[in-house]
């Protein structure tokens, strides 16, 4: 079998689920149920791949749609291995063009000599494992890991197409129907069950390693400057916006000089105090950028705090489909030699940020 080179990033699922205001257990909406339902509506539904987008897209806010590519659950192991058709500008560099009226038994993608209806843009892959809260992106080509658009994906599902959903409507006198209200039930009950005020959530966050954590804990005092450190993709709207401005600080035309990637640093001279640094280090929803670091007297390098932690490169075996898209089901295979030591980096992540909280 092929083996590739891939980059692997793993996380923990904090929350997925429909939750009540303040509760740390969801109400219902378990991931494996989620997931089962999500690949019931998109895959076993046979919608074509572009009807499989969960939101409303909105390129203001940097919201181009994400698409289901394909779904697969590993019956003996109930993990999982998603596939996201990721949608880009049209004039960004290096992208795919896939057919959006493709079913799941004829996706199609092309390099080459787009057809009007076509989604440009990239695949991204994630192993999930429902036992251990895990999640672990699948790095294969020189695109994004996706991380975030499948958060957006999946909780565009939960709260708009989900079986889940309630929706309230009214008829005025002329016959036109609106909505007055949505809702969020658990499958199975009636209208007459009593339904909590619940939202839709799914939260993961970057698994890090322990030493570092304690490291800053023991010398927040310290702390000289915080770091930020983010890796802003062309292919991506609202880095592209931001590379376009930062370009020009310097006469260059983003046109004419189109980088895949800039990397940007900026250095915070602040002590945070004991609850501000509880707040970055916790991996909670609220904490800050992804990419963070601290500088730290009497230690010789800043200590950073963000997704590099846990990212190392593997080889994977992988089998790649007719539209050179590596298969789910090769990427399930090959995760399952990696499931002890993912479910053991997300415990102690688990055992590191309860001692926080």
């Amino acid at each position: 079998m092929p083996t590739e080179q891939a980059t692997i990033q793993t996380y923990r699922i904090h929350r997925c689920g429909f939750y009540r205001r303040g509760a740390k257990s969801p109400e219902f909406g378990e991931l494996d149920e989620v997931l089962t339902e999500a690949r019931s509506w998109a895959i076993d539904g046979k919608l074509q791949l572009g009807d499989t987008c969960t939101f409303t897209e909105d390129a203001k806010k940097s919201w181009l749609g994400v698409y289901a590519w394909e779904m697969r659950r590993d019956a003996s192991t109930g993990t999982w291995a998603i596939t996201l058709w990721n949608r880009t500008p049209k004039s960004a560099g290096g992208v795919m063009f896939a057919d959006a009226a493709g079913t799941p038994s004829a996706r199609k993608a092309r390099t080459s000599a787009p057809k009007k209806n076509d989604l440009p843009g990239y695949p991204t892959h994630f192993w999930l494992d429902p036992a251990s809260s895990s999640l672990v992106t699948v790095q294969l080509d020189e695109f994004p890991n996706g991380h975030q658009n499948l958060i957006r994906w999946l909780t565009g599902f939960l709260r708009n197409v989900s079986p889940y959903r309630v929706k309230q409507t009214h008829v005025d006198e002329d016959g036109q129907e609106s909505v007055e209200s949505v809702t969020w039930r658990e499958l199975g009950a009636s209208d007459e069950d009593e339904t909590p005020a619940v939202q839709p959530s799914f939260v993961s966050k970057p698994v890090v390693l322990p030493g570092k954590i304690k490291t800053v804990q023991d010398n927040r005092a310290k702390i000289k400057r915080v770091l930020i450190r983010e890796q802003l993709v062309s292919s991506v709207v609202d880095d592209r916006g931001l590379i376009e401005r930062l370009l020009s600080r310097v006469d260059l035309d983003f046109q004419d000089y189109t980088p895949s990637s800039v990397r940007v640093e900026a250095k915070i001279p602040v002590v945070p105090s004991q609850e501000d640094l509880d707040e970055m280090l916790s991996g909670s929803e609220s904490a800050g950028p992804s990419g963070f670091g601290f500088e730290i007297e009497g230690v010789d390098k800043p200590v950073w705090i963000d997704h590099a932690s846990t990212r190392e490169s593997r080889k994977l075996d992988i089998v790649r489909d007719k539209n050179n898209v590596p298969a789910a089901e090769s990427i399930l295979r090959t995760m399952k030699t990696l499931r002890k030591t993912i479910t053991n980096r997300v415990k102690q992540d688990l055992s590191v940020h309860h001692a926080i909280d």
